[in-house]
């Protein structure tokens, strides 16, 4: 291993213990010392840990590390970790024995911890190097690893092992711990939900439609993914490492929120449970299309999944034909995301307008309320993708490392907002069953709304009989006025 590894990882207060196993895969010579009756070379693995200040974590372009020690910055721009012979001729570094073959270090402004591993120079040799615990009370901040082997004429170096952080809260990574907050309280937000919508259904059993079985359903389905994306969170801030089935039942499960969650919003505002019984030949279109999304979600979770393990793998860049099918299965979303929207919204003015034409008021507000509700959803998914967008491109992002999360967490909230809106548009109460065949009727005299519900009655043939009644179905009316 003849380079320089970096590793950046962003916590609170912390402390970080290593075991390195450090094993030479070839022999070479070099300057000797001698250390505990083993020869030794001048070639060692090296390794910092230091905190980078958090202009420099806000950057886009990163940390110049030779203003904090680490390398220098010669006249044309070009960094220089090692000191090398190039280094050496240059005058980069300092022409003395012990730099050559070591990272360049400015000992008066580095303010970091170091080790280093002594290679020898001849025949096998493994090193299990235990780092001491350092304490770092300052305060959050993100802080870097760097392992170096600076010797061109030394050993390849294989170095396996673990590495630990730990903050104060836990395993946790710092970036993550205010997210973790934040699906707290969305959690809480879904157990209320979940229990008002239910118990209201309950309350009304005789009378709920089949609409509310899909919103209640749906309400379920997203508390169950933050559950256990808050319980992967917990597992590894406890433990130090993820729980597997957590971490991918909470990705799979989120697939389906939004699958249902979009077909939901069709039905609702195809005005099923309103102005229509039945979806008739729609719902098999629905049905289409929530598979469909749920498809090319799944692929597009599954290839990201694939491409982050290949970072964590210490590849520097994944391979480019996935990246390129990750991109592509994002455009299929987003395609699928286009269709639904142009379905809903033309959906909604066709309702809207049958409700106007039929002077259906009190129905139309609902719907107007919900044409509101989705009109401001997407101007404040326009203004977010714009900013995000933009927070991407300046060179000092607006968020700092660990505020990230706030990107994701407002689409969160925003998909929050609309389920719980339309939870209470539809919600729960006596007339539901009947709500889809109640007619209002005004009266233009006195200007009183009238709403009048038409059932359907079934004669009693024997009844008709004795009374000299033809066969034949009667309709009853029942007015009540509108409070």
């Amino acid at each position: 291993m003849n380079q320089t590894m970096m590793n950046s990882l962003n916590e609170d207060d912390y402390h970080q213990e290593d075991d390195f196993v450090s094993t030479p895969s070839k022999d070479s010579g070099g300057n000797r010392i001698t250390h505990d009756s083993i020869s030794f070379s001048s070639q060692a693995v090296e390794i910092l840990v230091f905190e980078e200040p958090a202009e420099c974590a806000r950057s886009q372009n990163g940390c110049d590390w030779s203003k904090l020690g680490v390398g220098v910055v010669d006249s044309d721009g070009i960094n220089h970790w090692c000191c090398s012979e190039d280094e050496l001729y240059t005058g980069v570094c300092a022409k003395e024995t012990d730099t050559f073959g070591r990272l360049i270090i400015d000992k008066t402004t580095f303010n970091g911890e170091y080790r280093f591993v002594p290679i020898p120079v001849l025949g096998p040799f493994e090193s299990k190097e235990k780092l001491m615990e350092i304490d770092v009370t300052e305060g959050n901040g993100k802080y870097t690893i760097v392992i170096a082997n600076c010797d061109d004429y030394g050993r390849n170096v294989k170095m396996e092992g673990p590495y630990v952080w730990k903050s104060n809260h836990g395993f946790l990574p710092g970036e993550r711990f205010e997210e973790w907050n934040f699906m707290i309280a969305i959690l809480v937000i879904y157990i209320c939900l979940f229990l008002w919508y239910g118990m209201s259904m309950k309350k009304y059993s005789d009378s709920s439609i089949e609409l509310q079985m899909w919103i209640i359903f749906t309400v379920g389905v997203g508390l169950a993914e933050v559950f256990f994306r808050v319980g992967d969170y917990w597992v590894w801030n406890e433990d130090g490492t993820r729980l597997w089935f957590s971490h991918y039942s909470g990705m799979m499960l989120g697939v389906c929120k939004r699958a249902l969650s979009r077909c939901l919003i069709i039905m609702v505002s195809l005005g099923w449970g309103v102005v229509r019984d039945t979806l008739g030949d729609h719902k098999r279109i629905i049905i289409i299309v929530g598979i469909a999304y749920t498809i090319a979600s799944i692929v597009f979770e599954i290839s990201d999944v694939i491409r982050n393990e290949e970072l964590k793998q210490a590849k520097k860049d994944p391979a480019t034909r996935l990246v390129d099918f990750i991109k592509f299965m994002i455009f299929v979303v987003e395609l699928i995301d286009v269709f639904i929207y142009f379905w809903v919204f033309d959906a909604l003015s066709n309702t809207i307008k049958y409700l106007e034409n039929m002077s259906q008021h009190m129905k139309l507000r609902r719907y107007l309320k919900l044409r509101f509700i989705l009109s401001f959803s997407v101007l404040f998914s326009v203004v977010w993708v714009i900013f995000g967008i933009v927070d991407s491109l300046v060179e000092t992002a607006i968020f700092d490392y660990e505020q990230k999360w706030v990107v994701q967490g407002a689409w969160e909230v925003n998909y929050l907002a609309i389920l719980i809106s339309v939870a209470i548009l539809w919600r729960p109460h006596p007339d539901s069953k009947n709500y889809a065949y109640v007619m209002e009727l005004s009266s233009e005299d006195n200007d009183i709304e009238m709403e009048t519900s038409i059932e359907m009655i079934e004669d009693n043939i024997t009844s008709s009989e004795e009374n000299g009644l033809a066969d034949e179905n009667e309709f009853q009316i029942e007015d009540s006025t509108n409070e």
